[in-house]
């Protein structure tokens, strides 16, 4: 677990993986999932609304995080001492997501043994570097092919019922 709050920090510190997305620490509402799927490790959900492709930690990872800075903090003396304050600092990172506009998107799809993600700006990409979870792959490598395909499809449809205008 300590890796996945590691990850979490190295992203804050670096960005979410390009010059222009968006990292958000808020834990607040991006609106109704159309659709998401998790990593085939279960650590990073991606998640889909009408305005926002996002990544994030799974449930069960952010469960897992808590928990084991929750014992911490209990712990008492200096391990407690410690664990509160590691609690209120990392706690907040677990919130953490790296959001994409829809609007700035093109399209999604499966490409070279990966998710590609292709904005309407020829020069963005997400950089390889965006890592979420445990296993220090791109999150562009996370994913199964086959949920990739049905989310770049649910993608679409919402791309071509929002018009050339998004």
């Amino acid at each position: 677990m300590r890796s996945v709050l590691m990850a979490v920090l190295a992203l804050a510190v670096a960005g979410c993986g390009d010059s222009d997305g968006e990292v958000d620490f808020s834990g607040g509402e991006l609106g109704r999932d159309l659709h998401s799927i998790v990593s085939e490790d279960g650590a990073v959900r991606m998640g889909l609304t009408r305005d926002w492709v996002y990544f994030t930690l799974s449930d069960s990872v952010r469960a897992r995080a808590e928990a084991e800075l929750d014992a911490d903090a209990d712990a008492g003396g200096v391990q407690g001492f410690l664990g509160g304050i590691m609690r209120n600092v990392v706690g907040r990172a677990l919130d953490f997501r790296a959001k994409y506009a829809v609007a700035e998107i093109r399209d999604i799809r499966w490409e070279d043994d990966r998710m590609r993600i292709v904005f309407e700006d020829p020069e963005r990409e997400i950089d390889e570097n965006l890592q979420l979870g445990e296993e220090g792959e791109s999150v562009t490598e996370q994913f199964a092919e086959n949920e990739v395909r049905a989310f770049a499809e649910v993608f679409r449809a919402l791309k071509e019922e929002s018009g050339p205008t998004g």
